[in-house]
């Protein structure tokens, strides 16, 4: 979309312009506009069809992408602005040019009058109303104003409860992705295989994992190994909300159902990815070498070079911080090399099999709604005060997937 441009050959003075058409816009007070404007009559040029000039033409510049103008040679500083034009971000930018293009050497200081500044977007093709409204909302306006229908209550079949010594941790288990590893894992937990053992693994940055350390434990409620569940028919897949921004590991990342999720349209594949929280089953070197008996949270940075390598059946709701504050192992990729530093595992239940007195209560945010889709931009393009610039994208696993105890109606 056509956007501005910060140029080193403006006459020191001149000002974001516009040589504006001779009918006066309907709404607009063309008297001011016409006042702020003729100080930079030589920039640019309004009308549809004139030649860009010092600066671009700006026909048609309101709900057009930044330094998208046919034909025109942006400078490497708004290349890099990351949105689109606004009645809301042209009234940012022309309050602050500097603050809001870092490294601009336009000779523009910026417009302090509020009402100079919407006329002038009046007449760039905003009207008077939406040149002054509120910026964005922030995520946290988003969730304040979220309705109950934009929340849902996982399953507690589907819930698993980590009982440690420090307090709970609640997993939300993913069937629709892994259902074999997922019903083994029911199992596993009715039959309390997993009772008395221990956290054994807690890598810096990458996982945490339990498990049976000796590997003596009989395995009699479940399987010991399933074949690998690593990607899904993507016809079998929940719905997807693609993502805008592109993804290094995937042609197509989002979020299906809640969950962070891939897919590759040629293929017709899909699958989730290692953002944090993830909980995945420990596999040795073959395939089908997993099963659910270990199991790992991820607590780093997003380990997606694992993707497709490894069945990642849930994820950590509730609980995060008692995984990720573990002390960390010493010996090699993290594990503990003596038996008094592994952490116990008290107790591991299926939600359902819990009287409902005894169940941690949460709902998670959907990701199919309208209101999801406003605070994936919210992310893109962070409008707190503190930030300077937005950046304009997003990866996968930055995208927060908010989750909260569940609201009395």
């Amino acid at each position: 979309m056509p956007s501005l441009r910060h140029w080193s050959a403006v006459p020191t003075g001149l000002a974001l312009c516009a040589l504006l058409p001779a009918g006066a816009a309907l709404g607009c007070d063309d008297e001011r506009a016409e006042r702020v404007l003729t100080q930079c009559q030589l920039c640019h040029t309004i009308a549809p069809g004139e030649p860009h000039m010092a600066g671009p033409n700006l026909a048609g510049i309101i709900g057009r992408r930044a330094a998208a103008a046919d034909g025109f040679a942006y400078s490497k500083a708004f290349r890099a602005l990351a949105l689109e034009w606004s009645a809301a971000e042209l009234d940012r930018f022309l309050q602050d040019p500097p603050t809001m293009v870092p490294g601009t050497s336009m000779a523009f200081a910026g417009l302090h009058n509020s009402e100079d500044r919407a006329a002038v977007i009046c007449r760039l093709g905003g009207n008077a109303a939406t040149a002054s409204t509120p910026p964005p909302r922030t995520m946290a306006d988003i969730l304040a104003a979220s309705a109950p229908s934009d929340w849902r209550t996982p399953d507690p079949e589907d819930t698993l409860y980590l009982e440690l010594a420090s307090g709970r941790v609640v997993i939300e288990l993913a069937p629709a992705f892994a259902p074999r590893h997922v019903a083994n894992v029911r199992a596993l937990a009715r039959s309390r295989y997993f009772d008395g053992l221990a956290i054994l693994r807690v890598q810096d940055n990458y996982v945490v994992q339990w498990g049976d350390a000796e590997g003596q434990r009989p395995v009699t409620g479940g399987a010991s190994t399933l074949p690998g569940e690593f990607d899904i028919a993507s016809a079998a897949a929940p719905p997807f909300t693609r993502l805008p921004d592109g993804d290094v590991y995937a042609p197509e990342v989002g979020f299906a159902a809640g969950w962070p999720a891939a897919r590759d349209p040629e293929q017709q594949r899909a699958w989730l990815t290692h953002c944090y929280g993830l909980v995945g089953a420990g596999r040795d070197v073959a395939p089908d070498s997993g099963g659910g008996t270990q199991l790992y949270v991820v607590i780093g940075h997003a380990p997606r070079h694992l993707d497709r390598n490894v069945t990642l059946l849930g994820r950590v709701l509730q609980g995060m911080e008692l995984l990720a504050a573990l002390p960390r192992g010493t010996g090699a990729l993290g594990f503990y090399e003596r038996a008094e530093q592994r952490v116990p595992l008290l107790r591991v239940r299926i939600a359902a099999d819990l009287p409902a007195a005894e169940r941690t209560l949460l709902q998670v945010l959907r990701t199919d709604t309208p209101l999801f889709a406003e605070l994936i931009e919210s992310r893109r393009n962070r409008r707190e005060q503190w930030f300077r610039l937005p950046g304009g994208r997003i990866e996968l696993c930055n995208v927060p997937l908010p989750v909260r105890l569940q609201q009395q109606p």
